[in-house]
């Protein structure tokens, strides 16, 4: 599913016929990938305490929020960054990746957004709940498949960073949304 999610705008850009318009896009997204480096580290060494906490009753609403808050520390700030140095990426990859700033840009607040949605998700494991996870991660992903296909053949890149940024927007709000209404049930509040 994340796959789907992750790749699929690269997929419909090529299938709608806006070749170059993906090879500018793809090397906008993979310089944000890049950046993302370090917050999937911290993401991989956080696993052990979400799922050594599922054998307890933590509060895996307020272990996420801080987790979240560790990754906003970084992700806010390097979004931001990517969105200033933009005009660099053309000079670091070559003059045929001019429009990659102006996509970066564009793909420069989904960083941020990416830097903070994982840690609900990982909170779901930590309550038990991966079935759940995995619905939430599949439907967002269906969403974005959609989206592509109706966005990127008319708008090309731009729909392709608009069908992103509302299914990750609502890829973060089904996790956060769905962790919390979880860890109430579990503790009967």
């Amino acid at each position: 599913a994340s796959i789907a999610q992750n790749d699929g705008d690269k997929v419909a850009l090529n299938a709608s016929g806006f070749q170059q318009d993906a090879g500018i896009y793809s090397a906008a997204y993979r310089l944000l990938s890049m950046g993302m480096l370090p917050l999937a580290a911290f993401t991989n060494s956080t696993h052990f305490a979400v799922l050594r906490s599922a054998r307890e009753t933590s509060d895996q609403v307020a272990k996420a929020r801080r987790f979240t808050m560790i990754g906003a520390i970084y992700a806010v700030p390097v979004a931001a960054g990517f969105f200033i140095a933009a005009p660099l990426a053309p000079k670091l990859l070559g003059s045929q990746f001019e429009g990659t700033a102006t996509v970066l840009r564009w793909l420069a607040p989904l960083f941020a957004l990416r830097g903070m949605m994982v840690f609900p998700l990982n909170g779901l494991l930590g309550l038990g709940r991966g079935r759940l996870r995995a619905g939430v991660l599949i439907g967002s992903a269906a969403l974005s498949v959609v989206l592509y296909i109706v966005l990127i053949p008319r708008y090309s890149w731009k729909g392709a960073a608009v069908a992103s940024m509302i299914s990750d927007a609502t890829l973060f709000c089904a996790c956060w949304t769905s962790l919390i209404l979880c860890q109430r049930n579990q503790h009967g509040m």
